[in-house]
């Protein structure tokens, strides 16, 4: 039996595979018409309903989603719906292998018009599917288990060659093995009440899908090819990817050199550095994330009683943490509540892995699940610290994001004001 309090869902998921060659984003390569599609790229989504609550979580095969994206959904669908945009929560997946869609963003990727068109359409039809379905009640059960060599950290302090006979020590993309980084992967499932069936599955990890062993193939990396797996194991429902405060973390897969110039970095640095996956590789390493999540698909879950949706965003302007903005761009904090001990915290930024151990110190007794790369993204969040130390995440990633400035040194202390405002 079921409560007449119990939550609703409904669920969809649609293919946004491109019919026509367009350029990849972000891929680590050349920023070419792919040549190959190794997986399908998606939209998956659900609608939760309690009471007055209203809560859609869409995630998105791409590098970046916006904002405007869920304008035009509820633009296209105003005259049938009354949809408020405070009720959505969009993620990208950040795979680097896919068309982009932010417009804010050329140097990551140019947004091919006609894509775009056919993705907006795609979108609209995914909320409309969500709309019209006949709710249905779902449990909600979680879980999480903490990962060993999937992913590590990406800032390092290394030895680099300067005009040929220089040596300088900088912040690099190098493998760090003392950086403690936010290694946990969970797992949501919403389950009919009576058979007990998975209806729909979100889970969560921090890692950039990047060192992709065939870089000009159009693929949802790791989040497609895991969604692909969990079908397999499951039943063909909706797989949300929800990526993780993956902004210094990538893939861990740094094998011993074989080049010449890898082994002098592995001398000089006292670690192998990155490289991309051999196709054997990357099977191995996608193993060892579905090894992992078969621990959390047995009947071992917990089900989250006393269920109590509601949805808080806290707003403010990204000047409280970048001097002189040339947007009016907002930095945003999203928090779903599944009950009063078990949030899903959205933010709108590419944020470092630290600021999910700052969540576990600021609320210990709570179920926190990290989910950056939410609605627009300004750049990257990192912490004061990386300030100091330079590199990629503090401000090399400038260029890339199209933007001027510099952080200020309130970017911690509005983070905390931010995340206590979502969760008081």
């Amino acid at each position: 039996m079921t409560s007449s309090n119990t939550p609703l869902i409904t669920t969809a998921s649609q293919t946004i595979t491109p019919k026509f060659k367009t350029t990849l984003g972000c891929n680590g390569a050349i920023k070419t018409p792919y040549t190959s599609i190794d997986s399908d790229l998606e939209i998956n989504a659900i609608r939760l309903i309690q009471d007055k609550t209203d809560i859609f979580i869409i995630t998105v095969d791409t590098l970046f989603v916006t904002n405007d994206m869920i304008d035009e959904v509820i633009t296209t669908l105003s005259p049938n719906y009354h949809l408020k945009k405070e009720n959505f929560m969009m993620i990208a997946s950040h795979t680097h292998y896919a068309p982009c869609l932010d417009k804010t963003k050329p140097n990551l990727g140019t947004v091919d018009p006609e894509y775009y068109i056919v993705f907006i359409k795609k979108l609209v039809s995914i909320v409309q599917t969500l709309l019209d379905q006949i709710p249905q009640p779902v449990d909600i059960y979680y879980s999480d288990i903490e990962t060993k060599d999937i992913m590590i950290s990406r800032r390092k302090k290394t030895w680099i060659l300067r005009k040929k006979i220089i040596f300088q020590k900088i912040m690099t993309n190098y493998p760090n093995n003392l950086n403690t980084i936010d290694s946990k992967l969970r797992l949501i499932k919403y389950c009919d009440p009576e058979s007990k069936k998975p209806l729909a599955i979100a889970w969560n990890i921090a890692c950039h899908p990047v060192m992709y062993p065939s870089p000009n193939h159009l693929t949802g990396h790791f989040p497609a090819d895991i969604r692909t797996y969990l079908r397999k194991k499951v039943t063909a429902i909706p797989i949300l990817f929800l990526q993780g405060f993956a902004g210094d973390i990538k893939p861990k897969n740094h094998p011993k050199a074989i080049t010449l110039k890898n082994k002098i970095k592995t001398i000089i640095n006292k670690q192998a550095p990155f490289q991309d996956f051999t196709k054997r590789s990357y099977s191995n390493w996608l193993q060892s994330i579905t090894n992992t999540l078969d621990k959390l698909l047995l009947p071992k879950s917990k089900k989250i009683n006393n269920p109590s949706l509601k949805i808080k965003t806290y707003q403010c302007p990204l000047k409280e943490i970048w001097e002189t903005p040339s947007t009016n761009q907002t930095l945003t904090v999203l928090a779903i509540y599944l009950n009063k001990n078990t949030i899903i915290l959205g933010v709108s930024a590419e944020i470092v892995s630290a600021y999910s151990l700052t969540l576990q110190s600021l609320f210990p007794n709570m179920t926190l699940i990290p989910v950056g790369y939410m609605g627009s993204v300004f750049g990257y969040w990192p912490t004061h610290s990386m300030l100091k130390e330079g590199g990629y995440e503090a401000n090399g990633f400038l260029t890339g994001f199209s933007i001027t400035g510099s952080f200020k040194n309130s970017l911690e202390t509005c983070f905390k004001t931010m995340i206590k405002q979502a969760i008081p």
